[in-house]
């Protein structure tokens, strides 16, 4: 008996206390998840989805990766303890604190992720990402890739973190072109002296590698007209 809107219909939400297992789904609507006590998911074909404090009877997170797709809105989670992995066509992903990893995707959209203490994957067709990684980097897998069609990507890792850096930006012919690879890193830079005409619109390519300490963790990096900022908190 939960609810579920449709489009035009009013949105799905559950925000006081409750205790419940199942899922919430609307077609066309933003779906909110908050104070709830159990199982639960959320899907949309074409609205926001949030997540706030949906933890198991245990008073644990459910133990369960926060899976969110949508057709078209904004992502909002607050906390996924074991993961999430998020997709919407169209619209901002911000993810206040995962652990283990996470996966987001978005067609055209900002993606945020202020805490990840875990592996990332995040890509965006055009917007900015930005994501901060916490916890001991010498615990877990902390491979990292972070893909933009057209923004910045700005991604802080703790000191001493194992890594092997491998970073591009490509700008187009038609763009500014004073993009910059930023890092608190010692990069080895290269940059392309010849017009890339083999993917649409004429390119060069900045390259930035380095290995710190034995390299563990893969960090590739990759945007189009964008900067790439590596920072060391």
């Amino acid at each position: 008996g939960l609810p579920t809107g449709s489009g035009g219909a009013p949105p799905a939400e559950l925000a006081l206390p409750a205790d419940l297992d199942g899922q919430v789904k609307t077609m066309g609507g933003r779906v909110l998840l908050e104070n709830i006590v159990g199982d639960i998911s959320g899907h949309s074909m074409g609205g926001n989805v949030i997540y706030k404090n949906v933890k198991s009877r245990s008073g644990e997170s459910t133990g369960k990766v926060v899976d969110i797709s949508t057709m078209g809105g904004a992502i909002n989670v607050s906390e996924a303890l074991h993961g999430a992995n998020v997709h919407t066509m169209g619209g901002d992903i911000h993810i206040k604190s995962a652990k283990e990893f996470v996966k987001a995707k978005t067609m055209g959209g900002e993606i945020i992720i202020e805490s990840i203490d875990g592996w990332v994957t995040a890509t965006t067709m055009g917007g900015d990402i930005t994501v901060a990684m916490t916890g001991d980097p010498n615990q877990g897998k902390r491979d990292v890739a972070l893909t933009s069609m057209g923004g910045d990507i700005t991604l802080e890792v703790p000191a001493g973190l194992s890594m092997d850096i491998d970073l591009e930006i490509e700008y187009t012919k038609d763009s500014d072109k004073n993009y910059r690879l930023i890092s608190d890193f010692n990069l080895q830079k290269e940059e392309s002296k010849n017009w890339d005409t083999g993917k649409g619109s004429p390119r060069k390519h900045i390259y930035g590698k380095a290995k710190i300490k034995d390299g563990k963790n893969k960090i590739k990096i990759n945007t189009i007209n964008g900067n790439i900022v590596l920072k060391e908190k």
